[in-house]
């Protein structure tokens, strides 16, 4: 039966239309019942009978189009191939190829990897260097940038063969002990530069097991000991008196009283086993502005002992401790005076690397011969100069000393000199190094 016939039979036998499988009171209900009141029934069914085809057929051109979209997206980023230039020489990759992929499926463009070689150059393994070296538009690119770069049409990249890897190796290092310069002659020898160890090297392979002296790798720098007469500056003249073989009893503490009651500094060069059986005589002279430093721990003369290194080392330092310790310095002072003015390359060579300095003198003004008081004081009266060094002796010069200073100290500062210790006077002299000043070892 037609849609037609089926709506005449319908109208005109005044039927209810049929709604089975509708929503009561949907809009597709009520559309059904107004069409048939209006008798436009068929009209309805016909048309939704069309509407279902058509509904397919926009479908399948949704589809199409799509597919169509997709497939050329595809095309466009996977399949099309662009051209680009290696070497000189153009390669067409698909789309989307990162610098890495072109590489590996191309094989490197024939360009070879380094080798791996042994310490004297022998190839112990072909190819297991660095990779070719790439060129990416005239930029060097690193593996991490070329497996993440993908080619665009026209770049330019260029090849160089890898590098060569050297095997690992031990290495055996023998050092070499720096030399020792010396240059004596001013009252105040220091170290002007503390030598630093070279070395020389044999390597063995890790691999190849090849032996190869490398030689002197690191040149040794030598230590330099350096001597200055102190020539302070400034509109001021300066004296050094220097007192040794202290510290003794009785004369030392008369020699103290002297230097206080004449506002006059000096530096007392002890022995470490005086020293320690008068740790007061010590610490009062430090208090009261003047300067404690060593006269080596037993007064023994070193170029004696200097084919003992390690002895004139120990005699020396000791000494050094003792007198601080007892001065009450919170670091130790490494200015010493060598007994019997005794010294040589040997006995620096032991001790550079803690003492700082050795101070001599430049007039000696005979004290230990019982020469008077007034002589003394007439022999550095005479001698005096701006930066000069006397040396007296409180173990062994007697009362005469302190008789001699008091005449001597007053008559120089009516003349403008000042009395100071060695510390003070080398501050004042900017030719000698801070630490040397300062009484401290080089680091």
């Amino acid at each position: 039966m037609s849609a037609r016939d089926w709506n005449d039979e319908y109208t005109n036998s005044n039927s209810t239309v049929p709604t089975r499988g509708m929503v009561p009171g949907s809009d597709e209900e009520r559309e059904m019942l107004s069409a048939q009141a209006s008798g436009d029934l068929y009209a309805t069914v016909e048309t939704r009978r069309r509407s279902v085809p058509e509904l397919v057929k926009l479908i399948i051109v949704v589809l199409v189009i799509a597919l169509a979209m997709g497939g050329g997206w595809y095309w466009f980023t996977y399949k099309r191939h662009i051209s680009v230039v290696v070497d000189d020489k153009d390669v067409s990759v698909p789309a989307s190829t990162t610098v890495s992929e072109l590489l590996a499926k191309n094989n490197y463009f024939g360009v070879a990897h380094g080798d791996l070689l042994s310490i004297t150059g022998q190839v112990l393994k072909k190819g297991a260097g660095s990779a070719p070296e790439v060129v990416l538009n005239g930029q060097i690119i690193s593996d991490a940038t070329a497996k993440t770069t993908k080619l665009q049409r026209g770049d330019e990249l260029s090849l160089s063969a890898g590098g060569n890897y050297t095997e690992d190796h031990d290495v055996t290092r023998t050092p070499i002990e720096p030399g020792l310069q010396f240059n004596p002659g001013g009252t105040v020898q220091y170290v002007k530069v503390q030598g630093k160890p070279g070395y020389h090297e044999v390597w063995v392979g890790k691999l190849s097991h090849e032996k190869v002296d490398k030689g002197e790798v690191k040149k040794p720098v030598d230590t330099i000991i350096d001597s200055l007469n102190p020539n302070p500056e400034g509109d001021k003249m300066y004296i050094a008196l220097t007192f040794t073989d202290g510290p003794d009893p009785s004369n030392t503490p008369a020699i103290l009283d002297v230097l206080k009651q004449n506002g006059a500094h000096a530096t007392f060069f002890d022995n470490g086993v005086l020293s320690k059986d008068n740790p007061d005589i010590e610490k009062r002279a430090a208090s009261e502005g003047n300067q404690v430093a060593s006269h080596t721990w037993s007064n023994q003369d070193l170029v004696v002992m200097q084919d003992n290194p390690k002895g004139v080392a120990e005699e020396v330092s000791k000494g050094e401790e003792q007198t601080s310790k007892a001065a009450g310095y919170k670091k130790t002072n490494r200015m010493i005076r060598v007994p019997y003015g005794s010294y040589s390359k040997e006995v620096w060579q032991a001790i550079h690397k803690t003492t700082s300095s050795i101070v001599m003198w430049d007039v000696d003004t005979g004290d230990l011969s019982a020469i008077g008081a007034q002589t003394i004081a007439n022999t550095v009266i005479s001698r005096a100069h701006n930066g000069s060094i006397f040396v007296l002796h409180d173990n062994g010069g007697g009362a005469q000393v302190p008789q001699a200073l008091s005449i001597l100290i007053p008559q120089l500062k009516k003349q403008g000199y000042e009395f100071v210790t060695m510390k003070e006077m080398l501050a004042k002299d900017s030719r000698f190094p801070k630490n040397v000043a300062e009484a401290l070892p080089m680091e």
